[in-house]
C-alpha cells in the first residue's frame, strides 16, 4: 500500500471517529460502526488503530491542536494585544464547546489514561498561547511578574474542572474564569 493511500485511509478513519464522537459521545458507537462510517473493513481499521481508546485519544488530541491553531490564526490578525485577549475570551470557549463538555467528561471517566496523556502533553498544546502572553509582557501590557506557566496551568485546570463538574454551563464558566485570570495579569492603566 503506498503512502498516499495509507494517509487517505487514516484520514477517513479519523474523520469517521470524530463524527461519531461528536454525534454520539464515546459510548454511542463501536468499532464496527466506525469502520462502516469510514468505508473500510474492521480488519483495515485495526491495521491503523489498536483500540477505541487510542482512536478517541487521537480525535481529542487532533481537536485540541486544531482548536489551538484556529485561535492562533485569529490572534495573528489582531495587532492590538488587549483586543487579542478579548478574542481569546470570545473564541476559545466557543471552540472548546464544539465538542460537548459531556463528551470530554465521558472520555475522562471511560479512558482515564487519556486525561493523563493530555496533562503530560499540555505544553505542546499551549506553546502558542504562552508565547502570546509573553508578547504581552514584552509590550508592557501584562504584568512582568506574572508567571506565564502558572497562568497556563490555571487555565488548563479550569477547563478540566468545569468539563467534569459543570458541563451544562461549561462555556459560560470558562469565559468568566478566563476573564478573571486574564484581567488579573493585565497592568493597571492598560485596560
Amino acid at each position: 500500500m503506498d503512502n498516499d493511500k495509507k494517509k487517505t485511509t487514516q484520514e477517513k478513519i479519523n474523520k469517521a471517529a470524530q463524527t461519531l464522537v461528536f454525534l454520539y459521545g464515546i459510548k454511542g458507537w463501536n468499532m464496527d460502526e466506525c469502520a462502516k462510517e469510514a468505508g473500510v473493513t474492521k480488519r483495515t481499521l485495526y491495521k491503523y488503530i489498536d483500540s477505541k481508546e487510542k482512536l478517541v485519544e487521537k480525535v481529542l488530541f487532533d481537536y485540541i491542536q486544531n482548536t489551538q491553531a484556529a485561535l492562533v490564526q485569529q490572534l495573528s490578525n489582531i495587532p492590538d494585544f488587549l483586543t487579542g485577549l478579548e478574542t481569546i475570551l470570545d473564541i476559545y470557549p466557543a471552540l472548546i464547546m464544539k465538542m460537548n463538555s459531556r463528551v470530554i467528561q465521558d472520555i475522562f471517566k471511560q479512558f482515564p489514561t487519556i486525561e493523563e496523556h493530555l496533562i503530560n502533553n499540555r505544553l505542546s498544546f499551549t506553546a502558542d498561547i504562552k508565547n502570546y502572553i509573553q508578547q504581552g509582557q514584552r509590550q508592557g501590557v501584562v504584568n512582568s511578574e506574572a508567571d506565564v506557566d502558572t497562568i497556563i496551568e490555571i487555565m488548563q485546570s479550569l477547563i478540566i474542572y468545569y468539563s467534569k463538574s459543570n458541563p451544562e454551563q461549561f462555556g459560560e464558566k470558562i469565559r468568566e474564569s478566563f476573564k478573571m485570570v486574564i484581567y488579573g495579569i493585565v497592568q493597571k492603566g492598560t485596560q
